[in-house]
C-alpha cells in the first residue's frame, strides 16, 4: 500500500512538473531584435536592438493572445494598449547571441512575457472608439547636450519623446485617438530629416496615418547647477501647434515651462519634459475641443457623405485633393475612416447630397491630375485620382 502511495506521489509531481514547465514554455518567447549603427555608436546600437527585440516579443504574444476575428478590426487599437508600454509585460529577459556588421546590430534574445498582466490589458482593445478625431504627434526633443531626437528621420530613434508621450496621455483621456507611430520612419515616404517639421510634411504623414489632426513642435530640456547647496535644477519648455488636416490650418501655438530639482540627470530631464509636455497638452487639445464643437454648431442640414478615393499612392495628389474638397462650399468637415495602399475612404459632412458634391468635383481643377468619377449613390460615392499625362 504505501509503495503505491508512493507511486502515486511521484506521478502527481511528474505531472504537477512537466504543467509547470508547460505554463512556462507558453511565456517564453525567442526572437531577433535590430537596429542600425549610427555614428560609430555600437552600444546605443546594441541597446536599441534589444528594446526593438523585447517590443516585437510582447507583439507576437499579443497576436497569439489575440483571436484573428477581434485583431484584425481592432489592429490600431491593439498597438495603443501595448506598444508604448511594452516593458511592464516582460518578466525576464536573456541575450543568447550577438551579431554586429558595419551598419546594424542584432541579437537572438528570449523573453519571458508576463501573460496575466498582457492579458488583463487586451480587453481595453474591444472598448468603443471616441468620436473625437485620430491625432497624430510629432515632437521633436533634445535633452541637455544632445541633439534633437525626432521619429520622423531615416535612422531609429533611441526612444519615445517623453514630451511627446505625456501630451499623448492628455488626449487620449480627453477622448481623442492618438495614432501609434513607430521610432523610423517608414519606407516610401519622403519626409525632409530635419526637426522642425514642414507643413507639408505633416499632411503627408496625416495622409499616410490617417490622421484628421497632426501636433508639431519642438521640447527642450536643461540643467542648471545650483551653487548654494550643489543641488542640480532642470528646466523645460514645450512648444505646439496644431494643423487640422481637412482645413490645412494651424492652431496655436501653445508653450509651457517646467522646473524642478533632482539627483538623477536622465530622470530630471524626463520628469520636466513630461511637465511641460502634459500642460501644453491640456491647453492644446482643449483649444481643438472647442473648436469643433463651434464647428459642430454651425453644420447646416445635409449629412456625412463616403467619398471612396483610388489612386492615392501619390500622397502628394491626395493632399491636394482633400485641400480643394474642404474649400468647397457646404463641406464643413472631413475625416480619414480607412486607408490601404491605393484607397481610401473619406467621410464628409455635406449641405447636400452625394449627386451635388460629385457634380461639383467634376467642376474642380486639380494640380497635375485629374478625377474620374465612378459611382453615385445615395450616401457615397467612389472616384479615382488620375495623373495627367
Amino acid at each position: 500500500m504505501l509503495k503505491k502511495l508512493q507511486a502515486c506521489l511521484v506521478l502527481f509531481l511528474l505531472l504537477w512538473y512537466g504543467t509547470a514547465l508547460a505554463e512556462k514554455a507558453a511565456n517564453v518567447i525567442t526572437v531577433i531584435g535590430s537596429a542600425a549603427i549610427s555614428n560609430t555608436n555600437i552600444a546605443g546600437a546594441r541597446e536599441t536592438a534589444i528594446k526593438n527585440g523585447l517590443a516585437l516579443a510582447v507583439d507576437q504574444m499579443a497576436v497569439h493572445l489575440t483571436p484573428s476575428e477581434k485583431l484584425v478590426p481592432r489592429f490600431e487599437e491593439v498597438n495603443q494598449v501595448i506598444f508604448k508600454q511594452t516593458e511592464q509585460f516582460i518578466s525576464t529577459y536573456q541575450v543568447l547571441a550577438e551579431n554586429k556588421t558595419k551598419t546594424a546590430y542584432r541579437v537572438l534574445i528570449q523573453v519571458t512575457i508576463d501573460q496575466q498582466q498582457l492579458t488583463a490589458q487586451l480587453p481595453q482593445v474591444q472598448s468603443a472608439m471616441s468620436n473625437l478625431p485620430t491625432v497624430l504627434f510629432c515632437i521633436a526633443e533634445t535633452g541637455g547636450e544632445n541633439p534633437p531626437g525626432y521619429w520622423w528621420r531615416s535612422l531609429p530613434a533611441n526612444a519615445f519623446s517623453a514630451a511627446e508621450v505625456s501630451m499623448e496621455a492628455v488626449f487620449k483621456e480627453m477622448g481623442f485617438q492618438v495614432i501609434l507611430h513607430p521610432l523610423v520612419l517608414p519606407e516610401g515616404l519622403d519626409i525632409t530629416d530635419q526637426p522642425d517639421l514642414d507643413p507639408q510634411d505633416a499632411l503627408n504623414l496625416a495622409a499616410y496615418f490617417k490622421a484628421d489632426i497632426v501636433i508639431i513642435g519642438r521640447a527642450a530640456a536643461r540643467s542648471t547647477q545650483n551653487t548654494m547647496d550643489d543641488s542640480t535644477s532642470y528646466s523645460s519648455t514645450v512648444s505646439a501647434k496644431a494643423i487640422i488636416v481637412a482645413q490645412t490650418s494651424g492652431m496655436g501655438p501653445v508653450s509651457q515651462s517646467a522646473m524642478q530639482i533632482n539627483t538623477e540627470p536622465s530622470k530630471g530631464l524626463r520628469a520636466v519634459l513630461s511637465e511641460a509636455g502634459a500642460a501644453t497638452g491640456k491647453i492644446l487639445g482643449s483649444q481643438i475641443i472647442k473648436t469643433l464643437q463651434n464647428q459642430e454648431k454651425t453644420k447646416g442640414p445635409g449629412g456625412t457623405i463616403a467619398i471612396i478615393v483610388g489612386g492615392t499612392q501619390h500622397l502628394g495628389n491626395f493632399v491636394h485633393f482633400r485641400r480643394i474638397l474642404n474649400d468647397m462650399p457646404g463641406v464643413t468637415s472631413i475625416k480619414i475612416r480607412a486607408m490601404q495602399a491605393d484607397e481610401a475612404t473619406i467621410a464628409v459632412d455635406y449641405n447636400g447630397t452625394a449627386r451635388e458634391i460629385a457634380d461639383a468635383l467634376m467642376l474642380k481643377t486639380f494640380p497635375g491630375f485629374g478625377v474620374n468619377l465612378y459611382d453615385v449613390g445615395e450616401e457615397n460615392l467612389r472616384i479615382e485620382l488620375k495623373i495627367k499625362e
